[in-house]
């Protein structure tokens, strides 16, 4: 009566007045979590954040490291470029004579990028200089084992019992045709690389040429010795001499 009187009147639609207290209900109970969800975050976000001295104190502590990193970087840097200006006129000294002997004489003179030690030859049927890597893989595995065994001869303290006294040499013959095969095997075996080595050892899972071309060798199959040179069968006591 009183909401007539106002000029108004109720909607024909609108729900009892039980649905509208339980839906009122349930919102204050939204509301009262979701404040409760607040308060959490709200700590945990306090909690992490650590005192103003103690993130001074950290910043300073990462500003000093970064400086010692970038300090280390520098003498690195500086280190690597000395010895590569000490060692790389040494290796190409080495590749001059190395190359020909492992290519038969088809190549002979080299040169190398001070920064990535990419290697560069001259071709004599072009008649210019040309990069590695148009070069068949074959070639392209000759050259890049020439750096190799000359790097390591250019490293190598100049006083003879005062270096290694072995070098390994793991798959040098994988990529190599018979022909490649005999020069690698004779530029070990004669002359610079076989004087500064004492022993030399070539682990392989091709078929070798001439395996009496070497001192000793072994032949392995399944993890057991199958053959080997005769120095170094087993004695009468079945101990490898």
């Amino acid at each position: 009566e009183k909401l007539k009187q106002l000029g108004g009147e109720f909607p024909s639609d609108l729900p009892p007045l039980e649905e509208i207290s339980r839906t009122l209900n349930e919102k204050r109970a939204e509301l009262i979590q979701l404040e409760r969800e607040k308060k959490l975050l709200k700590e945990q976000i306090i909690g992490d954040i650590p005192p103003l001295e103690q993130c001074r104190e950290e910043y300073e502590k990462l500003k000093r490291e970064h400086k010692v990193r970038e300090l280390s970087v520098r003498i690195l840097e500086t280190a690597r470029r000395n010895i590569t200006q000490k060692i790389l006129p040494r290796t190409i000294d080495h590749m001059w004579r190395i190359l020909p002997l492992i290519t038969n004489d088809r190549y002979r003179q080299v040169d190398l990028d001070a920064e990535t030690f990419k290697i560069r030859v001259f071709d004599e049927r072009a008649g210019d200089w040309k990069d590695k890597n148009i070069f068949s893989g074959g070639t392209r595995d000759q050259m890049s084992l020439a750096l190799r065994l000359s790097f390591a001869l250019a490293s190598l303290p100049q006083e003879r019992g005062t270096a290694p006294s072995f070098l390994f040499l793991d798959e040098p013959l994988s990529s190599f045709d018979e022909q490649r095969k005999e020069a690698l095997i004779r530029v070990i075996t004669e002359g610079e690389i076989a004087e500064r080595f004492d022993q030399i050892f070539v682990i392989s899972h091709t078929p070798l040429l001439n395996p009496n071309l070497f001192h000793y060798y072994i032949f392995m199959e399944n993890g057991r010795i199958k053959e080997c040179s005769e120095e170094l069968r087993p004695s009468e006591q079945g101990v490898f001499l």
